[in-house]
Parts: C-alpha cells; sequence; structure tokens
C-alpha cells in the first residue's frame, strides 16, 4: 500500500538517502519564512493561531523529519499537522513547503483559542 506522501519513505529504521533529500528539500523550502525560523527570530507573537492540516497517507520518519516544527498525528491514511504560526505569511510558508514535496492537501483548520 502506497500514497503520496508514504511512497518509498521507510516507516521505521534508519533514513536513507532519498529520505535525507526530502528532508533537506523541505528545510530549504522552509528557508528564513518557516514557522520554526519566524518563532526563532520574532518570538511567538500574542496573536498566534494554531491550525490543523491534514494531508493524505501515512507519514514516516522522512517527513516527520521534514515538519518537525510541527506536532504530527498519524493516522490510518492520513497524516495531521498541527501548528501554531505568528502570522498569514508563516501559514503560507508552510502551505507552499506541503506543495512543493507534492503532497495531497485534505483539509486547513484553524483551531479556536482555548
Amino acid at each position: 500500500m502506497s500514497t503520496a506522501a508514504n511512497a518509498g519513505l521507510p516507516s521505521r529504521g534508519r533514513l536513507g538517502d532519498q529520505d535525507k533529500d526530502v528532508i533537506g528539500r523541505a528545510r530549504q523550502l522552509a528557508g528564513l519564512s518557516g514557522p520554526a525560523a519566524v518563532r526563532a527570530r520574532y518570538g511567538t507573537a500574542a496573536g498566534a493561531r494554531v491550525y490543523e492540516i491534514s494531508i493524505s497517507g501515512e507519514a514516516g520518519d522522512a517527513l516527520r523529519a521534514a515538519f518537525d516544527d510541527c506536532t504530527m498525528t498519524i493516522g490510518p491514511g492520513l497524516t495531521t499537522l498541527r501548528a501554531q504560526l505568528p502570522d498569514q505569511a508563516a501559514l503560507w510558508s508552510l502551505l507552499q513547503r506541503i506543495a512543493d514535496l507534492g503532497l495531497e492537501l485534505l483539509a486547513l483548520r484553524l483551531v479556536a483559542p482555548a
């Protein structure tokens, strides 16, 4: 059973060269506009919002590492990323990373503040 999100990705064990390439590409795409870099540079703003983003497939080790700036929940055929983002630019950057990696976006949800 292979999906776009986990094709060629190990679910356990060491990362292969292809996996390392995916991680490197994701980090490069994130650049200074990625959520982790924005938080590191500016801190978490009081107006930050939490988003849940669902993508098709079960993320393997490579995608977990590529999105290490998000909390990830993996279910059957579905992976959900949860991220606290300071602004719309950070949200757009995260969505662009997902698109550039060829992942299928299923849902985007703004989580109500606690």
